[in-house]
Parts: structure tokens; C-alpha cells; sequence
């Protein structure tokens, strides 16, 4: 049983929905505030439930002289700008909004730090209490005046906020499905669940719209700029003054020219482009499933990605808005979302809170602009259901040494020789390794659960967020898996602890996993393939970054694809499947290129077998910062091939 993902890439040798209900509005603006504090131990905690230890009993083992999590809670949870957005602030900043007609905010809440307020609030420690979710219960029933939509909108998230477009399907469904569950215990059963979506790190790929849109989501923010680099007339300039990564590949490049470009400087190290007012306006996406060809949608709301960081360290004049107005629709008016992080920084403080953004919404209202919640703009400016567009892989542009990679660099380095140069067969990175680790630790969770499923057992959504003594092992196992896939352990890489935490939740749910599969006599899950990668990104055209140390760097044009793959009855051969598209176009009005049968716009499937490589689990380069104190008890193996002697075409492969 195979298990693959369909792929595009242009490897160059040189490189009728209804209509608006308001006519002549000017340009519209919202925010997203997004409160994150992960699990900082997801090892089985001491005494009572087996189940990973949240913030409050972290703080009692290292009190009592334990070494991990070596993260300070006391500290990072104790700060007064945190117990105040993270309980009442957010109320009272769209409290003070709620003159207008349509104000308010989207929050983004994670699980994580729903789990951990609950432990510091049932223990009243560190300024949290018991009724600690009270304010946002309360301010998620103020509607706006038109819709009557929340004016605290606590948009669904990924519960442990994984990397979305770098985990497996079925364990990002898992996380919606856990949040949902959530929901209610922390907001409320009133309101409704909200209808939109926030990705982690606004990480973003078109594969992960069956998910959504199985779970019921309808919209999704995302980055402008991967919006407007999927344009064809995407301006490209390297360095701090432009783009920090690798240029769009041009398989990528699917949304027609665009003439108008926003930029204004940003303290980043790069300098966003996002195209108006394209880049600022709701479009849908959609996503092909390569067996059937039946495609799934939803709604994209960009977020601004210079505004949004401008808006996070002090206070904004109106000067954007108004050289974006200039280009404003007024039956069909931008939305320029405004998002960062709600607990970090000037943007997470008392002044930016409760004086610069109800003073900056009070100007922009005296001169027409409106502040909304998404959930109102679309109602009042429904997107057209034929209005598609692509966006390109990636997060915001918030991560150092990322700039909003289409790789997702930050949580994903490729592999190295140990004086840093890319080594596709023989490298090594501390990331990676990671990804290996989960995707061993992913087969074993589902086919745990597929060999419980397949004997008659259920796997209940509550014993994997609350594990109690009624609890299955897969559920425990899911319960510890999940925990592992936090961004963050990646984010800040070799600090502290933070490169074991995978590690050690891994381990724990391949202990309950192994409960059940046994001898995995009843197998019938097939391999898990990682997302495959590709490197370069543009092969024989422009790369960039900082994998390159920030020079530019044109190949000959060949490419190597590699990947994890991992099944706990064994692997008998991984393959790579191309072909060669026809014309080097790819419409967004077709999809032969996204099907596996393709059509007579491409050519017939070729075959490359990939080479097998046992992929190191130690410290291969004996970098002094990274401590492995707990080894993994399964690891993927990495599979990888070149492809040569393409030239200026576009190539749809899989695995």
C-alpha cells in the first residue's frame, strides 16, 4: 500500500457568487492577535493520570529539583502583559472598540495554552485563575451590528500548533478535531465554533484544504506575500531590501500579472512585496485530490505581512492605508488584516492594547476606513465562488533566518556537511531529525489505531485530550504523539531542551503505540513518506538564503528529491514518479497536472528508485549546544535521488 503527495516544479536552464451588498466602501481593516505557550515537557507526568505534564505540575517537578523542562515557567508565565492578554485584556481593548458598528478582533488561542492555564488556574498560581477564560466568554457573545457576528472571534487552531504543511493528514486532523473538542470546555458553548482558521507561524499549503474543509472550516488566513509571489510579475530583489529566500519557483507562479506593489520598510531583514489590491482581498483556494480529481476548497484571507509586523512593535499612522486606497474597489473593498503575536513585545502590552489600537481605529474611522472581524466582511462582501487563486507553501515572515522560505527553513534545514554546505546523501541537520523521529512515531500511532479500529475498539477524542484511567493505549499514544509536534521545539532549535521534547514524546506514545500493534501481524497501514523535499528550489534558476550564506546560487539545473519514510512492518522500495508537463503552463482552470491520470496536456510517468540511507540519530557534527540526552526508539529512514538532464520544463513528480 503506497501513500504519496503530487508535486510540481519548473526546473529552468537559466533560470457566481453574489454580488456586494455595500457599494463605494472604503478599504477595510482587521486584526489577529495569536496567544501561544506550548507544552514545555510532554513526558509522562508524576503521579496521577498518564499524561504529559502541563505548566503547573512542570514548576512542581523542577521545584522539587528535576532537570527538565529547563525552560523558566515561573518566569515566562508571571509576566504581567501575559496574565493580562492571555485572561482579560483582549476584552477590554474590543471593549473599547465597540462604538463602531462593526469593530472587534480574530484571537488565535492554542491548545497548549489552554492546557496550561487550566493547570495554573485550578491551582491559582502565578496571577491565573480558576475562571480565567471568563473575559473572552464574555466578549465572544458581543455580535457586531450588521451580521451580528462575535466581536471576539476565537478562530480554530491546530491544538498543539504543529507546523501545519509539515505533518502527516491524519494528524492534522487529529489537532483540529482535538481544538474543536476543546472549544467549548475553554469558551463556552455559545457562539458557535468560529467558521475561520489561523495556521501556526501563518504556515500554509494548499494540501491542507481537505482537512479544513472536512472539519467545517470556511476561511483561512494566510500571508499576503504567498499570494502575491504566486504572481507572474512578482518583483524579485535579494537581500534585506527585498526577499531573504529562495525566489518562487515559476511552477508556482500561477495568478496572472499584477501592476500595483505595496512595500514600506519593516526592522526584518527583509522587505515584504505584496500586490494591491490582490494581495489584500479574499479569494479562494483549492486543492485537486490526485486519485479522483475532485477538488476541495475555501476562503483565503491574506494578512499584510509588513503592516502586520509594523503593527506588532509601535504605534501606525494611516499613510499605508492611504496609498492602498488609492487602489480600493468600493463594491468589493480590501481587507488589510493586521497580524502578529498578541503576547510578545510592544504588541502584547498594555499601550498597544488599550491606547494605540482604539486611538488608531478611532482616525482611521474618522476618515472612512472600517474596522470589521472577517466573519462580517465576508458576509457583507461574499467572495465570488469563481475567484481561484494559488498560494505558495510557507509561513509569515516573522522567523529569523526563514523570511517566509517556501521550504519553511526555520523548522525545516536541509541536510549539511559539517562545515554547513548542502549534502543531500550525507548531511545532517538537528530539524530534520526531528521530522525522522515523527515520522516513525507517526506510523506507529496510526497503525496502532488502525489495528484497535479494525478489532472492534473506538478511539475517543476526549481520552486523547484528557487521559483518564478509562483510556485506551492508542489514545494515550495519540495523546503523547500529538504533544510532540509543537513548532516551537524546532523555532528556537538547540536552546535549552527544546531539540529533545520531540524525542521524549515520541518515545511515550511508540511505548503505548507498541501495546497494541504487537508483532503487526494485522498491518494494514501503509508507509509513512514525509513531505517530499526538493533542493534547489529552483533548479538551474535563482536560489537564495540563508542555506547559501545570502549568495545567489543557479545550478545546472538538476535537483535532488528526498524524503523520510518510515513503516513499523518494514520498507521494500521507495520510488520517484515524474513526468514532463506538455507546454510548461499549468492553468488554475485545469487540472491535469494535479491528477494522477493525467491527460494529454503531460507526458507518461516516468520511474527513478530511490537510495535507502539509516539516517544518523546522534549528533553527527558534535555541535556543543545540542545535548541528546534521550534517543529516540525509532527513527525514519531518508530516501533520495537525483533527477538530471531536465531542462526548461515543468515537472509534476511524486513519491
Amino acid at each position: 500500500m503506497s501513500k504519496s503527495i503530487l508535486f510540481r516544479v519548473a526546473a529552468m536552464f537559466l533560470a457566481c457568487g453574489t454580488a456586494a451588498a455595500f457599494q463605494d466602501e472604503k478599504l477595510h481593516f482587521t486584526y489577529l492577535w495569536h496567544m501561544e505557550q506550548p507544552i514545555y515537557w510532554p513526558d509522562q507526568q508524576v503521579g496521577g493520570a498518564d499524561r504529559y505534564e502541563r505548566a503547573w505540575e512542570s514548576i512542581l517537578q523542577t521545584d522539587n529539583g528535576a532537570p527538565h523542562p529547563a525552560n523558566d515557567l515561573r518566569e515566562i508565565f508571571s509576566k504581567p502583559d501575559r496574565v493580562a492578554a492571555y485572561q482579560w485584556r483582549v476584552r477590554n481593548s474590543i471593549d473599547l472598540l465597540s462604538w463602531a458598528a462593526e469593530s472587534g478582533a480574530q484571537v488565535s488561542y492554542s491548545g497548549g495554552l489552554i492546557e496550561n492555564l487550566q493547570s495554573l488556574g485550578a491551582a491559582s498560581q502565578l496571577g491565573y485563575s480558576p475562571g480565567w477564560s471568563q473575559w473572552y466568554r464574555e466578549a465572544r457573545g458581543w455580535t457586531t451590528n450588521g451580521q451580528g457576528e462575535s466581536r471576539c472571534d476565537l478562530v480554530l487552531f491546530p491544538f498543539h500548533h504543529p507546523l501545519s504543511p509539515l505533518i502527516d493528514a491524519s494528524a492534522f486532523e487529529k489537532e483540529i478535531l482535538l481544538m474543536r473538542e476543546a472549544y467549548g470546555d475553554a469558551w463556552g458553548s455559545w457562539p458557535p465554533p468560529s467558521a475561520g482558521f489561523f495556521p501556526p507561524e501563518m504556515a500554509f499549503s494548499t494540501r491542507m484544504i481537505p482537512v479544513l474543509e472536512e472539519a467545517g472550516i470556511e476561511w483561512c488566513f494566510v500571508s499576503g506575500e504567498k499570494l502575491s509571489r504566486a504572481r507572474e510579475s512578482f518583483p524579485v530583489e535579494l537581500g534585506s531590501g527585498g526577499i531573504n529566500c529562495d525566489p518562487p519557483n515559476a511552477a508556482d507562479q500561477m495568478n496572472p500579472p499584477q501592476a500595483h506593489w505595496f512595500e514600506t520598510g519593516i526592522s526584518q531583514g527583509c522587505n515584504p512585496r505584496e500586490a494591491f489590491p490582490f494581495a489584500f482581498t479574499p479569494h479562494r483556494a483549492q486543492y485537486v485530490d490526485p486519485d479522483t480529481g475532485e477538488t476541495s476548497s475555501l476562503i483565503v484571507v491574506p494578512c499584510c505581512q509588513s503592516l502586520g509586523w509594523n503593527d506588532g512593535y509601535s504605534p501606525m499612522g494611516l499613510e499605508a492605508f492611504h496609498e492602498l486606497q488609492a487602489q480600493n474597489d468600493g463594491s468589493r473593498p480590501m481587507l488589510t488584516v493586521l497580524a502578529h503575536d498578541g503576547d510578545n513585545n510592544w504588541g502584547g502590552g498594555f499601550d498597544y492594547y488599550l491606547v494605540a489600537t482604539p486611538n488608531f481605529v478611532a482616525q482611521a474611522h474618522g476618515v472612512g476606513y472600517i474596522e470589521t472581524v472577517v466573519a462580517e466582511y465576508l458576509g457583507d462582501h461574499p467572495v465570488p465562488s469563481g475567484d481561484i487563486v494559488h498560494v505558495e507553501d510557507g509561513a509569515w515572515i516573522n522567523a529569523d533566518g526563514d523570511f517566509g522560505s517556501p521550504q519553511m527553513l526555520n523548522w525545516n534545514w536541509p541536510p549539511v556537511d559539517a562545515s554547513g554546505v548542502i549534502d543531500i546523501e550525507n548531511g545532517w541537520a538537528e530539524e530534520i531529525r526531528n521530522w525522522a523521529v515523527i515520522t516513525a512515531a507517526q506510523n506507529a500511532v496510526d497503525t496502532a489505531e488502525q489495528i484497535w479500529v479494525d478489532a472492534g475498539g473506538t478511539v475517543d477524542l476526549r481520552e486523547i485530550l484528557y487521559p483518564s484511567a478509562r483510556s485506551a493505549a492508542v489514545e494515550r499514544a495519540w495523546h503523547f504523539f500529538l504533544g510532540a509536534l509543537n513548532s516551537g521545539y524546532m523555532y528556537y532549535g538547540t536552546a535549552l531542551d527544546m531539540e529533545v521534547k520531540p524525542t521524549v514524546a515520541c518515545n511515550e506514545a511508540l511505548e503505548h503505540a507498541q501495546q497494541v500493534i504487537g508483532g503487526a501481524r494485522e498491518d494494514r497501514t501503509g508507509p509513512t513518506v514525509w513531505i517530499p523535499q526538493r533542493h534547489p528550489h529552483n533548479p538551474g534558476s535563482l536560489n537564495f538564503g540563508p542555506q547559501y550564506g545570502y549568495q545567489p546560487f543557479v545550478s545546472d539545473g538538476d535537483f535532488w528529491i528526498w524524503t523520510f519514510v518510515h513503516d513499523v512492518s518494514g520498507v521494500v522500495q521507495v520510488s520517484l514518479r515524474y513526468r514532463v508537463d506538455a507546454d510548461g503552463a499549468n492553468p488554475l482552470a485545469g487540472t491535469e497536472n494535479e491528477t494522477y491520470a493525467g491527460g494529454p496536456g503531460v507526458g507518461p510517468w516516468l520511474g527513478l528508485a530511490m537510495t535507502k540511507r539509516d539516517f544518523p540519530a546522534e549528533n553527527v557534527h558534535g555541535d556543543p549546544s545540542i545535548d541528546f540526552f534521550e534517543m529516540p526508539d525509532a527513527i525514519a529512514d531518508q530516501y533520495h535521488v537525483e533527477v538530471s538532464g531536465l531542462r526548461d520544463v515543468l515537472i509534476d513528480y511524486y513519491v
